[in-house]
């Protein structure tokens, strides 16, 4: 009853304030049109396709942020990680299987495996309308119209599980009425060279054109003592088919080819903060405090951050298309994409700071995406808006890993993902100003994951579920740029690594995680367009989240924060009781596997008892958790503004707050009796990759230099307040991202032509060290970094 109180006193005071602001427009207009009747310079209007349909941004009522490609052009900017990094309510998580989205505090926890993404993600990137759940989604962008970043769970309109929200990548499409072309070359230090071509061609003046859109781009290694350079070539051909104005088909083929020296940033040398200290770990796996940080950018000596090297190959493939036929009884769209990617990596043997060699291994990794979308919206005359339609998804992902030192070592794992929904929307106009929306889907969703040798079980795991999504909202017009809105809306998501039956027991299933949200905005333009203010408020209750805990509570000697979760069969031979019959037993067959020793082969020659039945044998079995899961509640508020304060200077700025809480977080396991606790309790701790404030600021000006064009200076600075990155409670410092600042500058040259243009950069100027990932599995480390300092120039041609 108390959390109820709470909730509703939180939204009732963001209404309010949400009612203040949003009644500010309507005096300023009025005193805009009496002081001010230029209009020389205002705030663009911006089109976007949120709702699968053409609208005006500011008509939309989603808590969303929208970035254009002419923001884009020149500034050495062509990944997600690197064009989000600017919006303050967003951060950018690498770990060693790719890039995740982290909006609003949800972030993707689950580890990967061998390099590769074993769940869903937690915010979905779309590609030009097309669903894709590799984290390498959204890297290697270019030739791009615009990226829309939509906060929060959006299910009724989309075909992923995705309760963090969504990234829509809208890359520029033909234009069948003029022929154009396009070049840059980007220039900057660790060797950096990005080049970039376009090409639109009318092939039928109004019928039919291609745009063909290249990019070469290499950058040399930042890590010191390790090799995570860069080389990718990128191809996107799109041809648009257009015999009416109310029929289109655009097909787009893709192809790119990336050599990878090293995991995205890692794995270098832990350190507490960045005036702190180096650790690495000891023999008995214990952290040794080292020097001072002198260049975080270092290898830690293992994983493919190693000084043996690590290289990988990869090379994507695919197919899409985009088919749009207009009628009078509704809109109808098509969207089917096919993509294929085949990726290698081999670690070469290297000696790590502890004096551990790491083995050679070879891996492969395969991943095939298909899906579909087929949608009717209403027509753009009909009285009310509704659009209902049906989603496809299926991929099949295998890694295999060659052990050349120990073929003990090889292992095979395949993660498939298997989704069908069905959906309708209607917004209904109740009176002129005031509308309500109803939002339901339906979806099918099948995960699962096979490995060998199994680690739990019998190495089958993964969901089969079905459920359904609604959102319920309004939006209300108080003046004519002025919009006030509200919503309630659900979703959930399924987990490849969910154990469905391990040692008999089918208490062990993961459930879907669940969201609940609530939010309530205000969208507003003051000053005759001249000053935008954007505000949302939320409340999420998350049930079932996955998180994974590093400490658990168990007996052990492991290393910290890794305590001893192994079993041993023999050793439980003369004291077990069986928990069923109560009876005393002279050794349990705790994995099944047809023998009273731990390993998984019971032909194994290791299996063979060889004397003292207390003697530790190869192999022990590690007792599987029951409970990864739990609950956890946030709210928060995001504030955006942009103001053209003269037709010179443009200033604009991003405050988030958030604030979360795990209410129901316990590690408990199968064999929980063996254990001196059940497991660890997390209840209380805040959430990972939430830092309570974060803030962002962009001022320009622009200096006219008379015939020869402009020059414009641009400076950003990022600041976020600390917060975690794992929920390991005994090595704070090394799981924690202190506060910082991050500060980035331009300089571009605009000729009057309007041909040719030049800008250089710097980015993360003060080259400080943000911590992106942090992994402990079993004593194991590892610790991703962002970026350096950066900079360079970048020559932009367009005809």
């Amino acid at each position: 009853m108390m959390k109820r109180k709470c909730c509703l006193l939180f939204f009732a005071v963001l209404a309010g304030i949400a009612l203040v602001v949003s009644g500010i427009p309507s005096v300023f207009a009025q005193e805009s049109n009496k002081s001010d009747k230029s209009d020389e310079f205002q705030l663009e209007e911006v089109v976007v396709t949120a709702q699968k349909r053409a609208e005006n941004q500011q008509k939309v009522p989603i808590a969303m942020d929208v970035i254009s490609g002419e923001d884009l052009l020149g500034t050495g900017k062509n990944n997600v990680d690197s064009i989000l990094r600017d919006l303050s309510n967003v951060l950018i998580n690498k770990s060693p299987d790719g890039m995740r989205v982290t909006v609003r505090g949800l972030a993707d926890e689950n580890s990967p495996w061998h390099d590769m993404h074993v769940s869903t993600p937690t915010v979905a990137v779309n590609i030009d309308g097309a669903y894709n759940s590799s984290s390498a989604a959204g890297q290697n962008l270019f030739d791009v119209e615009r990226i829309e970043v939509l906060a929060g769970p959006q299910s009724t309109l989309y075909g992923s599980n995705s309760p963090g929200g969504i990234v829509n990548v809208v890359t520029a499409s033909p234009k069948t009425d003029k022929f154009a072309t396009s070049a840059s070359v980007e220039a900057g230090n660790y060797s950096l060279f990005n080049g970039q071509v376009m090409v639109n061609a009318p092939i039928v003046k109004d019928l039919l054109a291609m745009r063909l859109a290249a990019q070469k781009s290499k950058r040399g290694s930042w890590i010191d003592g390790s090799d995570n350079s860069q080389d990718t070539d990128t191809v996107r051909l799109k041809t648009l088919y257009q015999p009416t104005q109310n029929f289109s088909a655009d097909i787009t083929l893709n192809w790119s080819k990336a050599k990878s020296g090293g995991n995205l940033g890692g794995n270098v040398l832990l350190f507490d903060k960045q005036d702190g200290h180096w650790y690495t770990v000891g023999g008995d796996g214990s952290l040794i405090e080292g020097n001072k940080v002198t260049n975080p950018w270092t290898t830690s000596g293992a994983g493919g951050g190693g000084p043996g090297g690590a290289n990988g190959n990869a090379t994507t493939k695919g197919i899409q298309g985009d088919i749009a036929w207009n009628t009078a009884y509704g809109d109808l769209t098509i969207v089917p994409s096919y993509s294929k990617q085949e990726s290698s990596n081999y670690d070469s043997a290297v000696v790590g700071m502890d004096g551990v060699t790491t083995t050679r291994q070879y891996s492969e990794n395969s991943t095939e995406q298909k899906g579909a979308e087929v949608r009717v919206a209403s027509p753009d005359d009909f009285f009310f808006k509704w659009i209902v339609g049906g989603t496809y998804y299926d991929s099949d992902r295998v890694n295999t890993v060659d052990d050349y030192d120990n073929n003990g070592n090889d292992q095979y794992q395949n993660t498939t993902e298997n989704n069908k929904a069905l959906y309708a929307n209607v917004t209904y106009p109740i009176t002129d100003s005031f509308r309500g929306t109803l939002g339901y889907r339906r979806s099918w969703d099948k995960v699962g994951n096979v490995e060998t040798p199994a680690k739990v079980g019998n190495g089958v795991t993964g969901q089969d579920y079905s459920n359904p999504d609604y959102k319920i909202g309004v939006e209300y017009d108080v003046a004519q740029n002025s919009m006030l809105y509200a919503d309630y809306a659900t979703s959930y998501r399924v987990n490849a690594m969910a154990v469905s039956q391990t040692a008999g027991n089918s208490n062990k299933t993961i459930p879907p995680e669940r969201l609940k949200s609530y939010t309530v905005g205000a969208k507003n333009r003051f000053f005759n367009n001249k000053l935008q203010v954007n505000t949302s408020a939320y409340f999420y209750d998350y049930k079932n989240k996955n998180f994974e805990g590093s400490e658990d509570g168990r007996l052990g000697g492991g290393a910290p924060g890794a305590p001893a979760a192994t079993i041993n069969e023999w050793d439980q031979a003369y004291w077990h009781t069986d928990p069923d019959t109560g009876q005393e037993v002279y050794g349990t067959d705790f994995n099944n596997d047809g023998d009273l020793l731990d390993t998984t082969n019971p032909d194994d020659p290791a299996n063979l008892y060889a004397g003292n039945a207390n003697q530790n044998q190869l192999g022990d079995i590690t007792d599987p958790w029951i409970q990864q899961f739990g609950d956890f509640e946030s709210y928060g508020l995001d504030i955006s503004t942009d103001w053209i304060i003269t037709d010179k200077d443009r200033l604009s700025l991003g405050l988030s707050y958030i604030h979360t809480k795990w209410t129901n977080a316990v590690v408990r396991y199968y064999w929980s009796w063996l254990w001196a606790s059940e497991g660890k309790n997390y209840d209380g701790e805040e959430n990972t990759f939430s830092p309570s404030w974060s803030a962002n600021a962009t001022y320009q000006h622009n200096f006219q230099l008379g015939s020869y064009g402009t020059l414009v200076p641009e400076v950003d600075v990022q600041y976020q307040s600390k917060y975690k990155l794992s929920f390991s409670t005994s090595l704070d410092g090394l799981n924690w991202q202190e506060s910082h600042y991050i500060v980035n500058g331009s300089l571009t040259f605009n000729h009057s032509s309007g041909i040719w243009s030049l800008n250089a950069y710097i980015r993360n100027a003060t080259d400080y060290a943000v911590k992106t990932f942090w992994m402990n599995t079993a004593g194991s480390y590892s610790l991703g970094l962002n970026d350096p300092r950066t900079y360079g120039a970048v020559l932009s041609v367009k005809f």
